[in-house]
């Protein structure tokens, strides 16, 4: 075998060539040594990544489950209509720490409704807080401030106050691998923010058009803050009434680069912003879908019975009933009939006892001024027969006004001065001096069966009906507004029925003479010539006459064509208050003399001691005393009665025959005051506060009359309003003190409180026409928009509601100072177009009760004297410090008294005793005490009550005080406010924005390094969770209720 010899020597050259592959040979190791180490760290790195990614999406998992479990937590407690959702912080009893006074709370009612009355009691209990975490824990710590470890789920990115941030808490997710996390969630109420991206079309197309003043046409970001610091000031004009870019808006955060907000408003008003609020059109006091009053208006088809009634014995009544449905169907009638001819017709009222259907708003001129005066004369004697006969002349004088803000109709009117059926005649006796002595002349009893002086007829029973003195009106119009005085046209014999066994009559059996006509004379008199003479040769000197049971007298207003006891008004009391003293004067004799009223009887409105708008009714149609007015020798209190010597004159324009009314009745007052509205266009019922113009009281009568009335002791306006009624125990809404007789009466409902109930959450306005789709739809409410996909909207009352939502509605719980001034301040630069068809530009902030007044918009910067024409004939504007104070006010209020369950809760003054914190809160409703809190009123409401009631009787005579000229036009009350608002107004939300929190955690230290956020915006819908159920009515088979969609996920930065 060979053996391998190694070399004994080597040459030099060689020795190098050998060192140099060596160092290639290390170079190649090294190079290969850090590809394996590169090779290992890209797997570890790999590897990382994977975990990375891995803990990553198991984070977003975790975010989506938070999501998932946060809507199925929406769904089950809020998916129902009839509960209410809003900062939780407006709860009062639960004092929540600061940290959490943006969670969002979920209340149902724990109160009762009760059909028979439709009448709800309200007590608010907790449901849900909508934040993750254990209930019961969520509850007993909600006083706690919010632990620092939780995650944040409004942090720096949205918000720039620390205060303003919010964090819920964590809740670990368990599992059977070693995979462990963490969830948490917030969600926010978007309807207690103002929503932002609004525009008003009309603005510069339509500036005049009603629509815009019936509905808030977008929101008033010009009157929010800079930020929300306290010195901060208001945005103003640099953000303009057509800012158009917000319209565009997607997002919460492209806020940012619209050119008219500081790149720090976004972050200021996270909490009071919303771009995504839309309400369900849902009954949050019964549950189920609103009814379209629009579409049953137009179909003559609303409800049968009565809006409310009480279920209670009353005398010979079984139950007590409410105002009519159909009284609704009337006025809707007759802004119809107003539309075609131009003016409303005189019409009388009609309210049948025991059947509600068919039921008229009467339409009339009203009194505000009567006097009936007397003086006596003896006629020419008939020489060798007598010295004369005595003559009566009566005085008559009618003042009466339209209270509305179209024209009224010529008509032909009956007045009729009667004697109370029942009680003492008045009795009429004359004593005359004379040349031969005294004389005296009497037994003239205006009323005893057919003894009767005037309009003698047979007893009807205990009843007697004769005595009634007549007076004619014919062809009598008014002009919107319009205050008339009457007086006779012409000196002469009164015609009417007269008992011609005592009175010399031509035409006793002639109704239609004795004519009023508009002017004022008072030397011009109807006369009866009695029978009885002087001794021939006889020269009277002066006499004396008295009026024995004065007070006893009545006056009734009729249409002359009207059969039957189709009266307009029953004035009761004239004459009360009379003096017993003769009155004397010096005798005159002869044949057209000139004879002018000595005394007589006087009767007119209290403009000067009582709440005539806000306590008592106008249009009232039976104005009797109550059983609380226990002095007969007063009249009704609404009145003021008196019987005067030498007072006949009344202030009048010269040779037009207008008188005047308002702050006074002498020309210190208005001869143009315009009170109440009937739309000229039926199409132009937008809100359910313009229904506040109907006279919805009820003076329930004896079942025998056929007919019951409406009562002059119930306010002017109802529907909307709340304040305390002196007739109702403040814990009540319909309370019978007793009530013993008819004639008595001592039983009242607090209407308002009443029909705010019956209406508000049951009922809305779709404005929309007959057959409407989506190619045609133009609502007048422009905040309704359309449920896709639709062809045609089915001809229900509940169609409406199921394929329309509300744009931008509103929660009256929200407790956003800044939400409730952008609320109230969407209208500016309206133009008012009124009665005679001239124009006001350029208003702000107008909260009219009249769509088309006679007079201006005012606002308390121009007007601070209650005599001013405007505030009874024009309509109030709000100026920018008003809105700023108001939505304080409210905020306090709702803080005080929320939540509040249904809009009517909101709305109603609550009922409660005195003696608690909260006795103040039975005096009116929320947004009528915010009102009263800021002095809205304080330029323009007059003098404050300070004489008590007559009657110390009165269940709640605290309710008797306020300022005489509170409800005047230019007053602003509640229901005023919520003309514009109420149709975007609701008790909850239907709209969230869910933020979810996901963490990934390592399960060997306990450790992440893993989080995501995400944000969801999520739409309640007017469909059920259940297919099989009736969309239009409340859920019956589940407690889910209606379903929520999500609109809208992403994912949003770590900084939030």
């Amino acid at each position: 075998m060979s053996e391998i010899k190694r070399p004994l020597s080597t040459h030099s050259k060689s020795r190098n060539t050998a060192g140099f592959a060596l160092v290639i040979s290390l170079s190649l190791m090294a190079f290969i040594l850090l590809l394996l180490l590169t090779l290992t760290t890209m797997t570890k790195v790999e590897q990382q990544s994977s975990s990375t990614l891995s803990r990553t999406l198991s984070a977003k998992q975790n975010a989506l489950l938070g999501l998932h479990i946060a809507l199925g937590e929406l769904q089950q407690s809020a998916g129902a209509d009839a509960v209410a959702t809003g900062p939780i912080s407006v709860d009062s009893t639960l004092s929540p720490h600061a940290d959490k006074r943006y969670w969002t709370a979920v209340w149902a009612n724990a109160g009762s409704y009760d059909s028979s009355r439709n009448l709800t009691s309200y007590s608010p209990s907790l449901q849900k807080i909508l934040v993750s975490g254990d209930d019961q824990s969520l509850i007993s710590d909600i006083a706690n401030s919010a632990t620092p470890d939780w995650p944040i789920l409004v942090g720096s990115d949205t918000v720039n106050d620390p205060s303003d941030r919010v964090s819920a808490p964590p809740v670990t997710i368990e599992s059977n691998t070693n995979d462990q996390g963490v969830y948490a969630y917030w969600i926010s109420d978007e309807a207690s923010k103002a929503r932002i991206d609004l525009y008003d079309d009309l603005a510069t197309t339509r500036p005049n058009d009603p629509r815009r003043m019936l509905v808030m046409p977008r929101t008033g970001t010009q009157l929010m803050r800079e930020d929300t610091s306290t010195d901060s000031q208001v945005i103003g004009t640099r953000f303009p009434s057509d800012e158009l870019t917000l319209s565009k808006f997607l997002s919460i955060d492209q806020i940012d680069l619209s050119p008219s907000l500081k790149d720090s408003f976004r972050k200021a008003h996270f909490h009071n912003l919303s771009l995504h609020s839309r309400g369900v059109l849902s009954d949050q006091r019964r549950g189920g879908l609103r009814q379209d009053l629009t579409w049953m208006l137009k179909n003559n088809a609303l409800p049968t019975g009565y809006l409310y009634q009480e279920p209670v014995a009353l005398l010979n009544r079984t139950s007590v009933p409410g105002p009519a449905w159909s009284l609704l169907q009337d006025f809707y009638d007759a802004s119809t009939a107003l539309e075609t001819t131009g003016a409303l017709q005189p019409t009388t009222m009609m309210r049948q006892i025991g059947n509600s259907a068919g039921h008229r708003n009467a339409i009339n001129p009203i009194l505000t001024q009567l006097k009936l005066y007397f003086n006596f004369s003896f006629s020419d004697p008939d020489p060798g027969t007598d010295g004369g006969n005595l003559r009566m002349h009566m005085f008559p004088l009618v003042v009466l006004y339209n209270p509305y803000n179209a024209p009224l109709a010529a008509a032909d009117y009956q007045f009729n001065f009667q004697q109370h059926n029942s009680l003492a005649s008045t009795e009429l006796l004359v004593n005359v001096e004379t040349s031969s002595g005294p004389m005296s002349f009497g037994g003239y009893k205006f009323k005893d069966g057919n003894n009767a002086l005037f309009d003698p007829k047979p007893h009807n029973g205990s009843n007697d009906f004769s005595g009634m003195i007549f007076f004619n009106a014919r062809n009598l119009s008014f002009a919107p507004g319009e205050v008339k005085v009457l007086t006779l046209a012409d000196n002469g014999e009164y015609l009417g029925n007269v008992n011609t066994s005592l009175v010399n009559a031509l035409e006793p059996r002639q109704y239609n003479g004795n004519e009023l006509v508009e002017d004022f004379n008072d030397f011009k008199s109807a006369y009866l010539e009695f029978q009885d003479t002087l001794p021939d040769g006889t020269t009277p000197n002066f006499y004396e006459f008295q009026l024995v049971n004065s007070g006893y007298l009545r006056f009734k207003m009729r249409l002359i064509e009207t059969t039957g006891e189709s009266y307009f008004n029953n004035y009761d009391g004239i004459g009360y208050s009379a003096g017993t003293n003769p009155t004397s004067a010096l005798a005159e004799q002869g044949e057209n003399l000139v004879i002018f009223p000595k005394a007589g009887f006087s009767y007119k409105v209290d403009v000067d001691s009582i709440r005539y708008l806000a306590n008592y009714n106008l249009r009232g149609s039976y104005v009797v005393q109550t059983g609380y007015d226990t002095d007969p020798n007063i009249p009704p209190r609404l009145f003021r009665g008196a019987y005067g010597l030498g007072d006949f004159t009344t202030d009048h324009v010269a040779n037009t025959g207008s008188a005047y009314f308002g702050i006074d009745h002498t020309s210190a007052a208005q001869n143009r005051v315009t009170l109440f509205e009937i739309p000229d266009d039926p199409n132009d019922f937008i809100s359910i506060g313009q229904f506040q113009h109907i006279d919805l009281s009820v003076r329930p009568m004896n079942q025998s009359s056929g007919y019951d009335q409406t009562d002059p002791n119930a306010p002017s306006y109802t529907l909307g309003n709340s304040n305390g009624n002196p007739s109702v125990l403040r814990t009540q809404t319909y309370y019978n003190d007793s009530t013993q007789f008819w004639y008595s009466f001592k039983t009242a409902f607090d209407t308002a409180y009443r029909a705010n109930e019956a209406i508000w959450d049951g009922y809305f306005l779709s404005t929309l026409d007959l057959n409407t789709n989506e190619s045609n739809l133009n609502p007048g409410n422009h905040r309704f928009e359309l449920l896709p996909p639709i062809d045609q909207i089915p001809t229900t009352p509940y169609g409406a509601a199921e394929n329309m939502l509300i744009l931008g509605a509103f929660n009256v719980n929200s407790n956003s100072v800044e939400a409730w001034r952008a609320l109230l301040g969407g209208l500016q630069e309206y133009t008012l177009t009124k009665i005679d068809n001239s124009q006001q530009s350029d208003l702000d902030y107008l909260f009219a009760r009249l769509t088309k007044p006679y007079g201006d918009a005012i606002n308390d910067d121009d007007i601070t004297d209650p005599s001013n024409s405007h505030v009874w004939n024009g309509v109030r504007e709000l100026t920018e410090s008003d809105i700023i104070a108001l939505a304080d006010a409210i905020v306090d209020e709702v803080e005080a008294r929320g939540p509040f369950l249904s809009l009517a809760d909101f709305i109603n003054r609550d009922l409660v005793a005195t003696g608690g914190p909260n006795e103040a809160h039975a005096v009116a409703g929320a947004l009528q005490s915010a009102i009263n809190t800021v002095n809205l009123n304080a330029n323009l409401n007059g003098p404050a009550i300070t004489l008590p009631p007559e009657s110390s009787n009165y269940p709640e005579p605290t309710f008797y005080y306020g300022n005489i000229y509170d409800s005047a036009p230019a007053n602003i009350t509640q229901a005023d406010l919520l003309t514009p608002i109420a149709p975007i107004l609701s008790a909850r939300s239907d709209t969230f924005v869910i933020r979810s929190y996901g963490k990934a955690v390592n399960p060997l230290n306990e450790e992440s390094n893993s989080q995501a956020w995400l944000e969801a915006v999520v739409q309640r819908c007017p469909d059920k969770v259940d297919p099989s159920e009736s969309i239009e009515t409340a859920a019956v088979s589940t407690n889910f209720g209606r379903q929520f969609r999500i609109l809208s996920l992403q994912w949003i930065d770590p900084q939030i």
